[in-house]
Protein backbone atom coordinates (compact mmCIF):
# COMPACT_ATOMS: atom_id res chain seq x y z
CA UNK A 1 0.00 0.00 0.00
CA UNK A 2 2.32 2.19 0.86
CA UNK A 3 4.23 2.16 -2.84
CA UNK A 4 1.49 4.33 -3.99
CA UNK A 5 1.50 6.95 -1.15
CA UNK A 6 2.63 10.19 -3.47
CA UNK A 7 1.74 13.75 -3.41
CA UNK A 8 2.53 16.43 -5.52
CA UNK A 9 2.87 19.90 -3.65
CA UNK A 10 6.19 21.49 -3.14
CA UNK A 11 5.24 23.34 0.24
CA UNK A 12 4.38 19.01 1.63
CA UNK A 13 7.73 18.51 0.98
CA UNK A 14 9.25 21.44 2.11
CA UNK A 15 7.99 20.53 5.85
CA UNK A 16 8.36 16.83 5.37
CA UNK A 17 11.98 17.41 4.70
CA UNK A 18 12.62 20.51 7.22
CA UNK A 19 11.00 18.72 10.29
CA UNK A 20 12.87 15.62 9.20
CA UNK A 21 15.85 17.50 9.39
CA UNK A 22 15.45 18.47 13.18
CA UNK A 23 16.44 16.61 16.44
CA UNK A 24 14.09 15.29 17.94
CA UNK A 25 13.04 14.91 21.98
CA UNK A 26 11.65 11.44 21.50
CA UNK A 27 9.67 11.04 18.40
CA UNK A 28 8.98 15.08 17.56
CA UNK A 29 11.08 17.86 17.50
CA UNK A 30 10.26 20.81 20.05
CA UNK A 31 8.61 23.83 18.88
CA UNK A 32 11.22 25.99 19.88
CA UNK A 33 13.70 24.45 17.43
CA UNK A 34 11.04 24.93 14.69
CA UNK A 35 12.36 28.20 12.77
CA UNK A 36 9.58 29.22 10.29
CA UNK A 37 11.69 30.92 8.10
CA UNK A 38 13.30 27.90 7.35
CA UNK A 39 10.12 27.30 4.94
CA UNK A 40 11.09 30.04 3.33
CA UNK A 41 7.94 30.17 0.05
CA UNK A 42 6.04 27.49 1.86
CA UNK A 43 5.59 29.41 5.06
CA UNK A 44 2.35 31.66 3.48
CA UNK A 45 1.04 27.95 3.54
CA UNK A 46 1.12 27.17 6.84
CA UNK A 47 -0.91 26.43 9.96
CA UNK A 48 0.65 26.14 14.01
CA UNK A 49 -1.93 24.49 15.86
CA UNK A 50 -1.96 25.16 19.58
CA UNK A 51 -3.27 21.80 21.10
CA UNK A 52 -4.91 22.33 24.54
CA UNK A 53 -7.69 19.42 24.31
CA UNK A 54 -9.35 17.90 21.82
CA UNK A 55 -11.54 20.18 21.31
CA UNK A 56 -9.10 23.38 21.93
CA UNK A 57 -7.22 23.44 18.90
CA UNK A 58 -6.02 27.07 18.37
CA UNK A 59 -4.57 29.02 15.45
CA UNK A 60 -1.15 30.84 16.10
CA UNK A 61 -0.04 31.15 13.47
CA UNK A 62 -2.01 30.92 10.09
CA UNK A 63 -0.74 31.31 6.79
CA UNK A 64 -1.55 34.52 4.05
CA UNK A 65 -2.29 32.10 1.58
CA UNK A 66 -5.22 31.01 3.68
CA UNK A 67 -6.12 33.85 4.93
CA UNK A 68 -6.43 34.84 0.83
CA UNK A 69 -8.43 31.71 0.57
CA UNK A 70 -10.84 32.05 3.37
CA UNK A 71 -11.48 36.02 2.78
CA UNK A 72 -10.99 36.39 6.49
CA UNK A 73 -8.52 36.49 9.09
CA UNK A 74 -8.57 33.05 11.57
CA UNK A 75 -5.36 33.66 13.71
CA UNK A 76 -6.23 32.73 17.11
CA UNK A 77 -9.57 31.47 16.45
CA UNK A 78 -10.43 27.31 16.83
CA UNK A 79 -9.40 25.37 14.11
CA UNK A 80 -12.56 23.09 14.55
CA UNK A 81 -15.36 25.99 13.93
CA UNK A 82 -13.59 25.63 10.07
CA UNK A 83 -15.07 21.90 9.63
CA UNK A 84 -18.99 20.72 9.68
CA UNK A 85 -20.17 20.23 12.48
CA UNK A 86 -20.57 16.31 11.92
CA UNK A 87 -17.06 15.98 12.07
CA UNK A 88 -15.54 18.43 14.77
CA UNK A 89 -15.15 15.28 17.40
CA UNK A 90 -13.06 12.63 15.29
CA UNK A 91 -10.78 15.67 13.72
CA UNK A 92 -10.16 17.33 17.17
CA UNK A 93 -9.57 13.94 19.09
CA UNK A 94 -7.51 13.00 15.91
CA UNK A 95 -5.00 16.15 16.20
CA UNK A 96 -5.04 15.83 19.80
CA UNK A 97 -3.57 12.01 19.71
CA UNK A 98 -1.25 13.07 17.09
CA UNK A 99 0.54 15.62 19.07
CA UNK A 100 0.15 13.42 22.55
CA UNK A 101 1.46 10.05 20.68
CA UNK A 102 3.50 11.75 18.09
CA UNK A 103 2.24 11.07 14.65
CA UNK A 104 1.64 12.63 11.60
CA UNK A 105 -1.23 12.75 8.94
CA UNK A 106 -1.98 13.76 5.48
CA UNK A 107 -4.67 13.83 3.12
CA UNK A 108 -6.21 15.77 0.24
CA UNK A 109 -9.42 17.40 1.96
CA UNK A 110 -12.30 18.94 0.05
CA UNK A 111 -12.96 22.24 0.66
CA UNK A 112 -16.84 23.69 -0.20
CA UNK A 113 -18.23 26.78 -0.11
CA UNK A 114 -21.73 28.06 0.39
CA UNK A 115 -22.22 28.60 -2.90
CA UNK A 116 -20.95 24.94 -4.16
CA UNK A 117 -17.86 25.94 -5.42
CA UNK A 118 -14.73 23.44 -4.37
CA UNK A 119 -11.31 23.58 -3.73
CA UNK A 120 -8.93 20.38 -3.14
CA UNK A 121 -6.07 20.38 -0.76
CA UNK A 122 -2.77 18.53 -0.27
CA UNK A 123 -2.93 18.93 3.69
CA UNK A 124 0.28 17.14 6.07
CA UNK A 125 0.51 17.50 9.87
CA UNK A 126 3.08 16.36 11.83
CA UNK A 127 3.53 17.45 15.72
CA UNK A 128 6.26 19.65 17.80
CA UNK A 129 6.80 19.37 21.39
CA UNK A 130 6.15 22.38 23.20
CA UNK A 131 8.47 22.67 26.64
CA UNK A 132 5.68 21.01 29.35
CA UNK A 133 3.33 18.35 28.92
CA UNK A 134 0.34 20.98 29.26
CA UNK A 135 -0.16 21.76 25.75
CA UNK A 136 1.99 20.55 22.71
CA UNK A 137 1.66 21.87 18.91
CA UNK A 138 1.28 20.79 15.31
CA UNK A 139 2.82 22.30 12.44
CA UNK A 140 0.58 21.68 9.28
CA UNK A 141 0.70 22.54 5.62
CA UNK A 142 -1.94 23.09 3.03
CA UNK A 143 -1.72 23.41 -0.94
CA UNK A 144 -4.20 24.25 -2.92
CA UNK A 145 -4.16 21.63 -5.99
CA UNK A 146 -7.10 23.00 -7.64
CA UNK A 147 -8.57 26.69 -8.34
CA UNK A 148 -12.13 26.84 -6.99
CA UNK A 149 -13.03 29.52 -9.38
CA UNK A 150 -15.59 31.03 -7.28
CA UNK A 151 -15.63 34.64 -5.85
CA UNK A 152 -14.45 35.90 -2.65
CA UNK A 153 -17.62 36.82 -1.60
CA UNK A 154 -18.33 32.67 -1.16
CA UNK A 155 -15.27 32.19 1.42
CA UNK A 156 -17.11 33.08 4.67
CA UNK A 157 -19.05 29.81 4.07
CA UNK A 158 -16.39 27.39 3.58
CA UNK A 159 -15.67 24.19 5.16
CA UNK A 160 -13.93 21.40 4.80
CA UNK A 161 -15.77 18.64 4.01
CA UNK A 162 -14.32 15.56 2.76
CA UNK A 163 -11.03 13.38 3.35
CA UNK A 164 -9.45 11.66 0.19
CA UNK A 165 -6.39 9.30 0.40
CA UNK A 166 -6.16 9.41 3.91
CA UNK A 167 -2.78 8.54 5.50
CA UNK A 168 -0.98 8.18 8.92
CA UNK A 169 2.43 8.46 9.12
CA UNK A 170 4.23 6.56 12.24
CA UNK A 171 7.06 8.40 13.64
CA UNK A 172 8.22 5.50 15.14
CA UNK A 173 6.08 5.57 17.81
CA UNK A 174 3.24 3.33 16.33
CA UNK A 175 -0.42 4.27 16.03
CA UNK A 176 -2.57 4.43 19.52
CA UNK A 177 -5.24 2.59 20.18
CA UNK A 178 -8.27 5.29 20.36
CA UNK A 179 -7.56 6.77 17.15
CA UNK A 180 -10.80 7.43 15.35
CA UNK A 181 -12.12 4.90 12.97
CA UNK A 182 -12.97 6.01 9.43
CA UNK A 183 -17.10 6.81 9.16
CA UNK A 184 -17.97 6.43 5.57
CA UNK A 185 -21.32 8.10 6.53
CA UNK A 186 -19.19 11.01 6.87
CA UNK A 187 -16.83 10.04 3.67
CA UNK A 188 -14.18 9.08 5.44
CA UNK A 189 -11.86 6.31 4.47
CA UNK A 190 -9.14 3.90 5.66
CA UNK A 191 -6.07 5.29 6.07
CA UNK A 192 -2.82 3.65 4.36
CA UNK A 193 -0.26 3.60 7.52
CA UNK A 194 3.42 4.49 6.17
CA UNK A 195 6.54 5.99 7.73
CA UNK A 196 8.32 8.72 7.41
CA UNK A 197 10.78 7.37 4.90
CA UNK A 198 7.91 6.42 2.49
CA UNK A 199 6.38 10.24 3.33
CA UNK A 200 10.08 11.29 2.52
CA UNK A 201 10.45 9.28 -0.85
CA UNK A 202 6.55 10.25 -1.97
CA UNK A 203 6.95 13.83 -3.62
CA UNK A 204 5.93 13.39 -7.36
CA UNK A 205 6.87 16.97 -8.09
CA UNK A 206 3.29 17.66 -10.69
CA UNK A 207 2.61 21.68 -10.91
CA UNK A 208 0.08 22.69 -8.71
CA UNK A 209 -1.68 26.09 -8.20
CA UNK A 210 -1.33 28.11 -5.45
Amino acid sequence: MTSRFSYRSPAVKALLDYWGSLPRHGYAPLKRDFNPMALRGSLSHAILLDIGEPDDILMRVVGTAHVNRLGKEVTGKNMLLGFEERLRPSVGLTHWLASRHPFGTFAEVEETSSAGSKVSLEVITLPLLGDTDERSFLISVGYALTNSGGHKSEARGKRLSSWHRPVVIDLGNGIPDNLPEADPDLGQSEPVLITLDDALWGFMGESCSS
